[in-house]
């Protein structure tokens, strides 16, 4: 973990990220974690920095991600968590009724996703949040009365479910000819941009909950990495999103590792301030493009297993 005085100041600087602080944050991880961890000190040398820290976030070498989450949430690793969700629903700077369509079906990716739903819950819930699961599938008479609760009180809402979710509540639905209009500012968010939602998710939550396309959020976390990643989908198989102010996102030439010209496609390596127990510039097996701020993931190409 960094230091007390460090760990702080990046605390800081994730409730008011100011550009020019982000360098000289990471610069001062890079060599607190050079002095105390011989790993990375060995990971500098192969990247061709020698005995010296790097310089620069540019300069920090990406190490590749872990392939499962190391397990618990620090101070920095929450509060990461909670400002990136709140920057995707800025409506939940008031509590809301969430609606978790989250099962838990026993693998690492579903506890992990669980275990972001019930956070998001806790701290933003308000009176008329449930949930609709059942063991390891989701209860669609309860998902189904709360949609009808949301409509009649026209309060906005949020509902976090899995792409799979997603797909039963919205065949459900269309099975029984129902369609509901959730009031305007309420927000899908599905936790795992990777699963399968069936065809068309965005235009059948539209026809179904009365949504816009920008009311469906997806929500792109990595293994080893805190700050998920939120955007929309694109009727190409793809997640944009823009990434948030304590990290720095870029495409790798898979190769050679070195930072590809914007727009052109590579594996996408993220470096994270808020990563307390690891080297912080973690490379991912998500292959996407990075231009002008926004980021692109392929979600066709599936990362490694």
């Amino acid at each position: 973990m960094p230091s007390a005085a460090l760990a702080e100041r990046i605390a800081h600087y994730l409730e008011r990220p100011a550009p020019a602080a982000f360098d000289e944050l990471a610069a001062e991880l890079g060599r607190e974690l050079h002095r105390r961890d011989s790993g990375f000190r060995e990971l500098c040398r192969q990247a061709g920095l020698g005995d010296q820290p790097p310089g620069d976030w540019r300069a920090v070498p990406a190490a590749p991600a872990p392939r499962v989450s190391s397990g618990g949430a620090g101070a920095l690793t929450r509060q990461a968590d909670e400002r990136a969700f709140q920057s995707a629903c800025p409506e939940s700077d008031q509590p809301l009724p969430i609606l978790n369509l989250i099962p838990a079906d026993g693998t690492e990716a579903a506890r992990e996703q669980a275990s972001a739903g019930a956070r998001i819950v806790d701290r933003y819930g308000a009176p008329g949040s449930s949930s609709a699961v059942a063991g390891d599938r989701i209860d669609i008479g309860a998902a189904r009365s709360w949609l009808a609760g949301r409509q009649r009180d026209r309060r906005v809402a949020i509902a976090l479910t899995t792409r799979a979710s997603l797909e039963r509540l919205l065949g459900a639905l269309a099975r029984q000819d129902l369609r509901f209009q959730l009031t305007p500012g309420s927000r899908i968010v599905v936790m795992d941009a990777y699963g399968s939602s069936g065809d068309d998710p965005v235009g059948r939550c539209a026809e179904h909950l009365g949504l816009p396309p920008q009311s469906l959020v997806v929500r792109l976390a990595w293994a080893g990495v805190p700050t998920p990643l939120y955007g929309q989908l694109t009727d190409r198989g793809a997640l944009t999103g823009v990434p948030s102010p304590w990290t720095r996102i870029r495409a790798l030439d898979p190769g050679t590792f070195h930072e590809l010209p914007e727009g052109r496609q590579g594996r996408l390596s993220v470096l994270d301030l808020t990563i307390d127990d690891r080297p912080f510039h973690l490379l991912t097996a998500s292959l996407g493009t990075v231009a002008n701020g926004t980021i692109r993931v392929d979600l066709a190409a599936r990362p490694e297993s």
